[in-house]
């Protein structure tokens, strides 16, 4: 934890690095992030580390912290990082700071911030809250898979991103992350989350991929419903996934029902959620008539299991057909696609970096379980990193 802790001290103050804008990704991830005392000496202090690199890197576009044991005062000041980027998103926006640089240069990155593998609990749900229901947060993803954050975590995540209405957040990745818990654990809770998720849905207009799947005793059962529902409203999201959550029939009816004026959505992933025949033909119905979908998972465990449960021929071969009728949509749709000349693939023009105008190339640095090393190692490698110009353009690339 202390070698990470030295390594964002000196990343703050290297120039070359940080400040100028080369720096555009770090990975540090499964290096220990938990609460330790530091040196006296260190710059700045431990309980302001994690603000001032998020402050100072504004071109940092990617941040990796996954499985580092993140701890409260440590996510308390990441966040307060991010609320300095927020800020100075909204002087340079208004204009209310003056710069001799490029105004695109100096403008904050939307950052890129995987957590996952952490375990977060309603202490820092409640960080999340306070943190990031500002209007003007700067998160272009957040990765949270396998955090197993609770039922109250999850709601106020929620809410705090439906507050601030998320202006550059499009992905937002729970696999495996909500309450081991049904919907009837504890109503009352259960049914908060689920109307702020479903306000995510309505208000988070910038959210183009929204991963909600399942597994490993994580799942969000019928808490799904209001955001099925809500999606009928939705007019951004492209990428839905809700595997492996166990949801059940309403929740498909509510999805079905949406897929019939939701015009945004390309890719559905819906296998494992306990559907019987009749929820997956109301679902093989509203794809038929959706133009739009052309990837979806075939419901392959909900089809065997709702077939086990069918005591006729009639009804196992309506079952078939209904299998059937999904597959033809989605090829359907899909050929249509490739013939206006649609791709999967991200075009130029939508990549992160397409539109910088920096010359100078990023660079990328991870730190991914670097045991065994000291943060004075550090130190010296990034003191002896050239923090200055010498004006020869041959030597760009040394």
């Amino acid at each position: 934890g202390l070698v990470l802790l030295h390594l964002l001290a000196v990343l703050t103050q290297n120039k070359t690095l940080c400040r100028d804008g080369i720096l555009r990704v770090l990975d540090v991830s499964l290096n220990k992030c938990a609460t330790l005392s530091s040196p006296s000496s260190m710059q700045p202090p431990m309980d302001e580390i994690g603000k001032a690199f998020l402050g100072t890197c504004i071109h940092l576009e990617k941040l990796f912290l996954s499985k580092c044991d993140i701890s409260v005062p440590f996510l308390e000041q990441l966040l307060k990082g991010l609320d300095l980027r927020s800020k100075q998103a909204v002087s340079y926006s208004t204009g209310s700071v003056k710069s001799t640089t490029n105004k695109e240069e100096s403008f904050p990155m939307p950052l890129s911030l995987n957590l996952a593998d952490n375990a977060l609990d309603k202490k820092h749900g409640s960080l999340f809250y306070d943190h990031l229901s500002q209007s003007q947060s700067v998160l272009r993803q957040l990765n949270l898979d396998r955090s197993y954050m609770g039922t109250l975590a999850l709601r106020d995540l929620f809410a705090a991103l439906a507050n601030s209405k998320a202006p550059h957040l499009t992905i937002l990745s729970l696999r495996c992350t909500a309450s081991k818990g049904g919907l009837f654990a504890n109503k009352r809770k259960h049914e908060d989350m689920a109307r702020a998720l479903a306000e995510v849905i309505l208000k988070c207009t910038a959210l183009e991929r929204l991963i909600l799947s399942g597994g490993d005793g994580s799942h969000f059962k019928q808490d799904l419903l209001p955001a099925m529902a809500a999606l009928a409203s939705n007019n951004n999201l492209k990428v839905l996934d809700i595997s492996n959550n166990l949801c059940g029939d309403e929740s498909i009816h509510a999805l079905a029902g949406s897929l019939a004026t939701n015009e945004s959505l390309t890719k559905l992933m819906i296998d494992g959620n306990s559907a019987s025949g009749i929820a997956l033909r109301a679902l093989a119905d509203s794809l038929q008539r959706n133009l739009n979908i052309y990837s979806c998972d075939l419901p392959r465990k909900d089809i065997a299991l709702a077939s086990r449960n069918l005591p006729t021929d009639h009804e196992r071969t309506e079952l078939a057909k209904t299998m059937k009728d999904i597959k033809q949509a989605i090829n359907r749709n899909a050929v249509a696609r490739a013939a206006k000349g649609g791709t999967t693939e991200m075009q130029p023009s939508e990549h992160p970096r397409a539109s910088s105008t920096s010359s100078t190339p990023p660079y990328r640095i991870s730190f991914s379980s670097t045991r065994g090393y000291h943060g004075a190692a550090y130190a010296s490698f990034f003191s002896n990193f050239a923090d200055r110009d010498d004006g020869d353009d041959d030597d760009d690339d040394d």
